[in-house]
């Protein structure tokens, strides 16, 4: 295991359900990114007034809340090891791979359902509902029993899909193919979902001398800066430390990679 330290999560993380609604925000978790992978969620006073400040500006606030507050409370689970993924219906999926063929979602997480098909990867067919909440789950991406959490990699752990860069002055290799952000010596700092022009997710490690890194989940996009060239912006919240306890943690922490 790359580091026994629990995972330093944001606030306000929220289960993906649905689309048109409200946010769903988790009030209970534990062992995400383990082998017993669990959260409950459900919607908030602020998240439903944040929705309607967003997407029902012309009604009376009260009203929109009363219209769109639900008490129902959600829970999803998952086993991050072996790729199984419980949903808020009870449906299971298995994680089979990486999409390849569908260039809208090249590199997203797939899955088969129950009877051993692929599910679509589209809103309507739910593969990108599936994704979302395997990346709220298991935010290390790949199950380890297909790609194992190490602390540090081997010259056969990488993909041939791989990029140099710095972070903070410091050289680090981008595996897209892998998800994987290694720094000098190949110790790993990050491992999740790196996209090509798409999306970020996955686990940073923050390293301190004499200690175990310890685990935070961070989120982002891969863009193109003022000079052309490509960057990883990544942002999570951070934890704080006293030497090596975690007593407490810095939200919106924002850190960019810059590539060669």
């Amino acid at each position: 295991m790359v580091s026994a330290l629990a995972l330093v999560t944001p606030d306000n993380m929220q289960l993906p359900i649905g689309r048109d609604n409200p946010d769903y925000r988790i009030f209970e978790s534990s062992g995400l990114a383990t082998e017993n992978a669990k959260a409950s969620a459900r919607m908030t006073k602020e998240s439903v007034l944040e929705w309607c400040d967003a997407n029902r500006p012309e009604e009376d606030k009260d009203e929109c809340v009363g219209n769109y507050m639900e008490d129902t409370v959600y829970q999803a689970s998952a086993n991050c090891k072996t790729g199984l993924l419980t949903d808020t219906d009870g449906e299971q999926y298995q994680y089979i791979g990486k999409e390849t063929k569908d260039a809208n979602w090249r590199g997203y997480p797939i899955f088969k359902d129950a009877k051993g098909k692929k599910v679509p990867m589209s809103y309507a067919g739910g593969g990108i509902g599936v994704a979302a909440m395997w990346w709220t789950l298991c935010p290390n991406v790949t199950p380890y029993d297909i790609q194992p959490l190490k602390t540090k990699l081997e010259k056969s752990d990488f993909s041939k899909d791989t990029k140099s860069g710095t972070l903070d002055g410091k050289k680090v290799i981008v595996d897209y193919g892998k998800g994987v952000i290694s720094a000098t010596g190949n110790n790993v700092l990050f491992r999740g979902t790196i996209i090509k022009n798409g999306p970020i997710v996955g686990i940073f490690y923050k390293q301190a001398e004499g200690c175990d890194a310890v685990p935070y989940i961070v989120e982002g996009h891969t863009n193109t800066d003022q000079k052309r060239r490509k960057i990883l912006s990544l942002a999570g919240a951070e934890p704080a430390l006293e030497g090596c306890k975690v007593v407490g943690k810095k939200e919106n922490f924002q850190m960019t990679v810059t590539l060669k």
